[in-house]
């Protein structure tokens, strides 16, 4: 099995809305709660984490009431936080997914993995 790790630590800067970006809600649920129900859903991954930052203490809030492992990152960028998140979750094999992709199915979360572990096993 896999972890999947779901990055939730950008300001949202680009969105000018005062709401942090994973917090952002569409019909009526929080862009991290439908990443995260993709993820639980497709029944793939051993556990769910997500790496937050001082830039999101409601998402990381949210997500710790939910049940869902929190790692802190300083919020310094994308490779930085990702990079410490990696560390904290290794060796696990990891699948990372942005917090900001609401539209994220279970199905797709599946045939991404497919696709993944028939490269692997194809792999020279």
């Amino acid at each position: 099995m896999i972890t999947a790790a779901v990055m939730c630590g950008g300001r949202g800067t680009r969105m000018e809305s005062g709401t942090e970006k994973p917090m952002t809600e569409l019909a009526g649920r929080r862009f991290i709660e439908r990443v995260v129900l993709a993820l639980k859903e497709s029944g793939r991954f051993e556990k769910i984490v997500a790496a937050v930052s001082p830039s999101t203490p409601a998402t990381k809030r949210f997500l710790q009431s939910t049940g869902i492992e929190t790692i802190d990152t300083p919020g310094a960028g994308y490779p930085q936080d990702l990079s410490i998140l990696l560390e904290k979750v290794a060796p696990s094999r990891v699948l990372v997914v942005p917090a900001d992709v609401p539209l994220l199915t279970a199905e797709t979360v599946s045939e991404i993995v497919d696709k993944l572990a028939a490269a692997a096993v194809n792999a020279p």
